[in-house]
């Protein structure tokens, strides 16, 4: 089941997504927080992790209505 998230990280819409398990009802993470967080050192398999697969529970949002 997907849903709108909310980012964990900065607040902002995080797109529609199916939930992860570690995470908040309702948050996730954004794209822009995931390259940020990269561009700070954190491994794929950290962001694996942290917040699911990229595609399926983040990633670029596509609607932000739904």
């Amino acid at each position: 089941m997907t849903r709108q998230l909310i980012c964990a990280c900065c607040g902002r819409h995080a797109g529609r997504w199916a939930q992860w398990w570690n995470q908040d009802t309702g948050y996730g993470v954004c794209a822009s927080c995931v390259a940020w967080m990269k561009s700070k050192g954190d491994t794929n398999a950290q962001i694996l992790d942290y917040f699911g697969h990229e595609g399926i529970n983040w990633g670029q949002p596509v609607d932000k209505t739904g």
